[in-house]
């Protein structure tokens, strides 16, 4: 479990997706497959074990392989019920919407989920994805029939994932952040405080580089102009699409 969540909180290479799509797309997967492998009795690991026992009685063999087994299956237990159950509900399942980074590609996961995701007998109880479904219903039937997703949902389930914090200092330093600005503004509005949050939180630490603070303060500042531009583009698109 502490293998795994070291996992999770480091920082992905640019260039790659972020920790949380992976163990999405085949991280789990690939853990559930281990388990199997290590409760195989064929297991290579086994019989090397039952080699190093052979002086031992039958007895004492035995309860020491049941005492190894049943660690492993608690271990098993853990990690799918602190793990696994984000991973087969949602908002994680949305990942599968962007499986391809390209939306125009063809893509048979994302058509599945898109089907299920407008059925009637969709289960997702979470106030993101039942607003995501709201307003993108017509993007989504879209993509139920052709497997093909619109650019802008494809940006904003994007931006979702990539914001989205798996270091528990992180989200406790978050928590304290929306305390404190409470605490200072108790009437203020629910889409004032997440973007507040978000310049704080998500936005400022982006760009580190520079010689002086100077350079790095003026680095995290285009690197906020640039982020504000990018959504306010796709707040002129939602708009436009309205009208």
């Amino acid at each position: 479990m502490t293998h795994l969540l070291h996992y999770l909180m480091e920082t992905p290479s640019p260039t790659k997706r972020s920790k949380l799509l992976e163990l999405v797309f085949f991280k789990w997967d690939q853990i559930l497959r281990e388990y199997e492998q290590v409760l195989d009795a064929d297991c290579v690991k086994w019989h090397k074990w039952h080699e190093l026992l052979e002086n031992e009685n039958s007895d004492t063999v035995d309860e020491w392989v049941s005492t190894l087994v049943a660690c492993t299956l608690e271990g098993a237990s853990e990690i799918d019920r602190r793990i696994g159950g984000l991973v087969r509900t949602y908002p994680l399942r949305l990942a599968w919407l962007i499986f391809t980074k390209d939306p125009l590609k063809v893509c048979r996961k994302r058509q599945d989920l898109a089907s299920e995701l407008i059925s009637e007998n969709c289960d997702y109880d979470q106030s993101f994805t039942a607003k995501l479904v709201a307003f993108f219903r017509p993007e989504l039937e879209h993509c139920a029939s052709t497997g093909m997703l619109d650019q802008l949902m494809h940006q904003c389930v994007s931006d979702f994932f990539e914001v989205s914090c798996l270091d528990t200092q992180a989200v406790e330093g978050a928590n304290s952040m929306v305390k404190k600005m409470v605490q200072i503004a108790p009437n203020i509005k629910l889409p004032l405080l997440s973007d507040r949050l978000l310049v704080k939180k998500v936005l400022a630490p982006q760009v580190t580089q520079g010689e002086t603070a100077e350079i790095r303060r003026q680095s995290r500042l285009d690197a906020i102009q640039y982020t504000v531009e990018k959504h306010k583009e796709a707040i002129q698109q939602i708009l436009v699409s309205l009208c």
